[in-house]
């Protein structure tokens, strides 16, 4: 660096076509984070409300994928157009089956979660019209089952919302922002 403070860094190259100096240490985590967080293609939560009865250790998850920021754009569109008193609730549900990935179940704490449906050849999501069959409730469509999954007797609809905003604050890259309680990882 100059007296002046307007030389080369000690990071770069000082005339054009020199080659480049070691990368630095920070530098070298910032590559490392980047590549993990490309890695981080899915997210798995808990569904809030079954733990107490499964029995400790024993949860019900949904692993969700990374879409497309213009998926989740064009819902929010969507809602903020609607009259529909409903449509917070029925964008949130609607983001909820546009990344889910599969259902899943976990049978003790250091169990590895397996499919809801371990005899079926696709995953169970909420856009297959098996996870009605397997629960034991009726839902002729995918916001019916996805209420009818987090919200029995419509009880807790808002638990629809709050595991919608926790996915996506996950991709938007606020992983630290998701309510732990619901991480099923």
């Amino acid at each position: 660096m100059t007296p002046a403070g307007n030389g080369p860094t000690p990071t770069e190259p000082t005339e054009p076509g020199a080659s480049r100096p070691a990368v630095s240490t920070t530098l070298a985590k910032v590559r490392e984070a980047r590549e993990a967080i490309g890695k981080r293609n899915t997210l798995t939560l808990k569904v809030p409300g079954y733990e107490e009865t499964l029995g400790e250790g024993n949860v019900l998850l949904v692993r969700y994928k990374a879409v497309k920021g213009n998926t989740i754009t064009k819902l929010a569109e969507r809602m903020q157009k609607s009259k529909d008193d409903d449509a917070a609730m029925n964008i949130a549900a609607d983001v909820l089956i546009r990344t889910c990935d599969a259902i899943l179940l976990r049978e003790g704490d250091d169990a590895k979660a397996e499919a809801l449906d371990p005899s079926a050849d696709e995953p169970t999501t909420f856009s297959t019209a098996t996870l009605p069959e397997l629960l034991g409730f009726t839902a002729e469509t995918a916001r019916e089952e996805v209420f009818g999954l987090f919200s029995p007797e419509g009880v807790h609809d808002l638990a629809v919302v709050d595991q919608a905003g926790a996915v996506i604050n996950w991709l938007q890259g606020k992983v630290g922002e998701i309510d732990q309680e619901l991480l099923g990882e």
